[in-house]
């Protein structure tokens, strides 16, 4: 015959640490830390007369860019006017440019940038307008980047 249960003692030190285990195996691969940027120059003079003239444009795969415009925007005649450079994304860029001084026409850097996320290989162009003037050394510049927030 046996008596009832008696009440549990004192709970016992903590034993030793067990040896390591095995190493698991690798993890998959993180994504890639290198980027890549898509690059447009246009070096000739683009003679700007009240529309929309391209001046750069850059042909990207799908995926998330940071998108980056400049280019010296001339008045060449002796009237004020407003100028832009947009980007297709819908970026734009107004300047005001004074007239010509002494047959000497102002020319102004203008910058315009932004960011976009493409599901299709698309090409972002960038197009400046004024009334009378041009535009010269355009620069166009698409960063790939993880994500647009």
């Amino acid at each position: 015959m046996q008596g009832p249960q008696g009440v549990p003692g004192p709970t016992g030190l903590q034993g030793p640490a067990g040896p390591t285990g095995p190493i698991g195996p690798a993890g998959p691969p993180g994504p890639s830390g290198v980027t890549h940027a898509y690059n447009a120059t246009n070096s000739a003079n683009v003679t700007l007369s009240g529309t929309d003239r391209e001046i750069a444009s850059v042909t990207v795969p799908a995926g998330s860019y940071a998108i980056f415009g400049k280019v010296s925007l001339g008045n060449e005649d002796g009237a004020f006017q407003g100028g832009n450079c947009k980007l297709s994304t819908g970026d734009r860029t107004d300047v005001a440019l004074p007239g010509t001084t002494d047959g000497a026409a102002f020319v102004y850097s203008v910058f315009v940038q932004g960011a976009a996320t493409f599901s299709q290989e698309t090409t972002i162009t960038m197009t400046c307008s004024t009334f009378h003037g041009g535009a010269t050394q355009g620069v166009l510049t698409a960063i790939a980047v993880g994500a647009v927030n």
